[in-house]
């Protein structure tokens, strides 16, 4: 592995990482906010508003926060497999294998 791929997945590793604190603030601000229209609800005239921010915060915006976070999250593992000198494809079959290994622990 060249100097500069390994700068450039160190790179990409501290990039991802930025990425992912934004997208864990992003959902800690919809969590507090979901609480806030949860506590809304009493109010009469608030109340519309508050169901549909409710349900646009639990319907999309949460869940794809979560999925984003979660693909930060495994291709900033890639990039660290990266660095030992495994292929991206290789890496990808490698925590693969992990996860299959882990489903067969959990039920088996």
């Amino acid at each position: 592995m060249t100097e500069a791929e390994v700068w450039h997945l160190n790179y990409s590793i501290a990039f991802n990482n930025r990425a992912l604190e934004e997208d864990r603030a992003l959902l800690q601000m919809a969590y507090d906010q979901l609480r806030r229209h949860h506590q809304e609800l009493n109010i009469r005239r608030k109340a519309i508003s508050a169901r549909q921010s409710i349900e646009y915060l639990t319907k999309k915006f949460i869940p794809d926060i979560q999925e984003e976070i979660a693909m930060i999250e495994r291709l900033i593992e890639i990039r660290k497999l990266q660095l030992t000198g495994l292929t991206y494809e290789e890496a990808e079959a490698f925590l693969e294998a992990g996860a299959s290994e882990r489903q067969l622990e959990l039920f088996g």
